[in-house]
């Protein structure tokens, strides 16, 4: 890890909700923290106004799909052309409907049980907490 892939991290974390980041590689352990009141954080981040990412009133929804580690999502797989149609279908349980890179380890984020996504929450690329909210949800009966 060189000091442009430490910069890149510290401006992944400033620009998502995530409040600390631990990393440890080849036995040297990195850890960046922000203050709880995002005091002091500058960051001037994409489709933001205030360097940290929202979703519109994820509250209003029925359920979500959360995500099962802290890492970087995107609705699709890296290596393929097309995104997940998850709009107005309902989806299994254990079905994937995004994927998780942890480090170099990518994982599918699967709907915990039958239902129908709606809107995705945060954008592909961004990287997220463990349990933050990925998908607003409604279970199918």
């Amino acid at each position: 890890m060189n000091l442009e892939d430490i910069e890149r991290l510290v401006q992944r974390l400033a620009c998502s909700p995530v409040g600390t980041l631990e990393l440890e590689l080849e036995g040297k352990r990195l850890v960046l923290q922000r203050p709880a009141d995002g005091d002091g954080v500058q960051a001037q981040c994409e489709g933001t106004s205030q360097g940290m990412p929202h979703a519109e009133s994820p509250e209003a929804a029925l359920d979500f799909i959360r995500a099962p580690a802290a890492g970087v999502f995107y609705a699709s797989h890296p290596l393929a052309e097309e995104t997940f149609a998850l709009a107005d279908r309902t989806v299994e349980a254990g079905e994937p409907v995004g994927y998780l890179r942890v480090g170099s380890v990518l994982s599918a984020v699967n709907a915990g049980e039958r239902g129908v996504p709606g809107e995705q929450l945060v954008e592909s690329g961004t990287l997220v907490g463990f349990g933050q909210a990925l998908f607003a949800f409604a279970k199918a009966s």
